[in-house]
Formats: structure tokens, sequence, C-alpha cells
């Protein structure tokens, strides 16, 4: 009887410590885990966006981008906004058709480039992005930005308009209106939804920026959060800078000084449930700029070359089939 009664109670016991061991494992590791999946999926999806990932030294330090398409082909280059990086653009690069030169790129302080700004003012992300540029030998390229990205554009194609065969601003920073946007609500209440922070922020960001978020495996969310709170103080750094740029830059009559340079073929995009840059800010470019395309596009938020991929690419090759390939030579 006690052989019966002490077998069970060891076996349960044995059970329950595998379990810990395990469960404590699990864990401990399960950083690592989501961090290696989120590295192996991202290869896969630059894989099948016919892009490689490669890096440049720009001014003694590594600025890594991704490369893809035709090199004999028309150059696009890509720049994200605030708090993302090249990889944001992979879903529209696989949608584009492979004759084009498709570049993207990691801006100092983000992504995988290791090269940070004593102060990311506006004006020396731009002379950041112009190094990068020349440092590539880039000339005669299609140029799109999403929000901060587009505020460098915008910059960069006045500053260089013989470079820049056409100008695509998506959700673009730069001018700010009379309209609050959500994000400007928070900032005054003290919360800033683009800082991820703690547990749960990614997904709370992933919300905020995107009226429709893609869905996502919650253990590649976990790598992005991890990812993103290793660089929440760099982030609220160049945060702030930007903040400083927009209180001596973000009035209309200073960005138009610019926009009022564009005379390439300009496709304003802008998603209409914006709550980072309101829908409302898209007419602002559009009245400075000459040769201008709007589109409006319902349900979609700060992120259209993610969450309406399929419409972003049909406007953004309506625009650049207007430049003839021999224009590129």
């Amino acid at each position: 009887m006690k052989k019966s009664a002490t077998f069970p109670v060891k076996r349960v016991t044995a059970a329950f410590i595998t379990l810990t061991v395990v469960a404590a494992f699990c864990i401990l590791f399960r950083d690592s885990l989501a961090v290696l999946i989120y590295h192996n999926a991202l290869t896969y999806t630059r894989d099948g966006a016919g892009v490689v990932l490669k890096s440049v030294m720009v001014k003694g330090n590594r600025v890594s981008y991704l490369e893809g398409g035709d090199p004999e082909g028309q150059k696009v280059v890509f720049v994200h906004g605030f708090a993302a990086n090249k990889d944001v653009w992979l879903e529209l690069i696989r949608l584009l058709p492979d004759r084009y030169h498709y570049f993207a790129i990691d801006l100092p302080g983000h992504g995988n480039t290791d090269w940070y700004l004593d102060n990311y003012l506006i004006e020396n992300q731009v002379a950041a992005f112009e190094h990068i540029v020349n440092e590539l030998k880039l000339d005669n390229f299609h140029l799109v930005g999403n929000s901060m990205g587009g505020w460098i554009s915008f910059i960069y194609s006045a500053q260089h308009s013989a470079k820049v065969l056409t100008l695509g601003l998506f959700n673009s920073a730069g001018i700010i209106t009379d309209m609050p946007s959500e994000l400007e609500s928070l900032l005054k209440q003290g919360n800033n939804p683009l800082i991820v922070e703690t547990s749960g922020d990614m997904t709370a960001f992933l919300a905020f920026v995107m009226s429709k978020p893609p869905e996502i495996p919650s253990i590649i969310v976990h790598a992005m959060e991890l990812e993103q709170i290793a660089h929440a103080e760099r982030n609220r750094k160049i945060f702030k800078d930007l903040k400083s740029s927009t209180e001596a830059f973000y009035q209309e009559e200073r960005a138009a000084e610019y926009l009022n340079q564009l005379k390439m073929p300009t496709l304003v995009l802008w998603g209409k449930e914006d709550r980072v840059l309101p829908e409302a800010t898209a007419p602002h470019f559009h009245r400075h700029l000459e040769d201008v395309s709007m589109i409006i596009l319902p349900k979609v938020g700060h992120a259209p070359m993610i969450e309406a991929a399929h419409e972003t690419a049909e406007e953004l090759l309506a625009i650049w089939q207007r430049i003839p390939e021999k224009e590129d030579e």
C-alpha cells in the first residue's frame, strides 16, 4: 500500500519539477527566442521583397540599408519616419515592379545604423541624409518619405532639385495646422504614444499609428517591443529635438519656402484616419506644390505603405511613369 501511495506522489512531484524547470527556461529565454524568430521573419520578408541587407561607411559611421531591384533601373530612395526603420517599406517594395532600383535607408539613430547625432534637429537630419546619398553615389532618383522622412525629403528635394525625379510625401511632417492632432492632445497630458517604454506599449503604439494594424504574431510584437524599449532613451532625445525643430520651423510659411521651390511631380498621400498628423494637413502641402497629386486614403492611418500597400504602390507607379527611362541615364 505504501508503494502504491508513494509512487504516484513521486511521479506528480517529478512532473511538477519538470514543468517548473521548463517554465523557468521559457521565461529565461523567451526574449532571446522572440528576437531570433523576429530576425528570421525579417530575413524571410526581405527575401520575399527581393532586397538584401547592406551597409556603407558614412563619416566614419556604419549606415544600414536595403537594396533591391534592377541595378540598371531608375533609382528609388525610401526614407522612414520617427521611431521606424528601413523595414517599414518591405511590403510596398514587394508589390512594386523589379525594373526599379530600390534603396531603403536606416536614418541616424534608427534601425541598425550605428550613427548617432549630437542633435536631431531637422536640418541636421537633412545634412546626414545628404551624406548618405552622396556616399551611395545616388543621383537622379525618385524620393519617398513618410512622416519625419517626408519632412527630410521635401527639404532635401528643395536643396537638390536636380537630383530628385519625383517626390512622394506620405503623411508628411513639416507643417502644423490650426487643427490639433490627437498626438498633440496626448502630449499636453504628458503621454507620448510614440515612445515604447514598457510591456504593452508596442501594441498600443501600433494601434495608434495605424487605423487597422496588420495581424502580427504576439512573439514578434514582443521582439519589436524589446527593440523599441532598448531605444527608448534615444527616441526621447530624437523626439525632443524634433519638437525644437517644430517650434522654429513647423509654421507653414517656413515650410512653404521649401515647398514652393519644388517643380518635380509630387504625390501627397495621406491616411484619413491619421492620429499623428491629421488628414487636414494634406491640403496645406497641396497648395504650395506646383505639380502635385493629392490622394486621401479612407480607413488608413499614419502608415499607408503598410496599411494600404496595394493602393500606395499604384499611386507611386502612376507618378514614376511620368518620367521617361532616358531621364535617368
